[in-house]
């Protein structure tokens, strides 16, 4: 019997190295890929605060910068279609 899970049953990865469509830098150092990781409990819960704090993107720019230690001003110039895998992967934990 189904509990209503998404998902369930779906093998997911413990890291994702995204390979950027796109360079992205902060100051001197350029990322030509970021690497996920499962986020553990507090950054689930920043994350839940950050959402009505700042709203979905905002915070969703956060998460990945914090799971990734890739900072904020990087990752908020990441390609549409590479922002949109990050925030996948990332939300198959949520």
């Amino acid at each position: 019997m189904s509990t209503g899970d998404k998902d369930e049953g779906a093998i997911i990865n413990d890291t994702m190295e995204l390979t950027l469509r796109a360079p992205i830098s902060s100051g001197d150092v350029q990322y030509e890929s970021i690497t996920l990781c499962e986020p553990i409990a507090m950054q689930i819960e920043q994350f839940t605060k950050d959402i009505d704090k700042y709203g979905a993107v905002a915070a969703q720019i956060k998460f990945i910068s914090a799971n990734s230690k890739v900072p904020e001003g990087a990752i908020k110039k990441l390609k549409a279609r590479d922002y949109k895998e990050a925030v996948d992967y990332l939300s198959s934990f949520l």
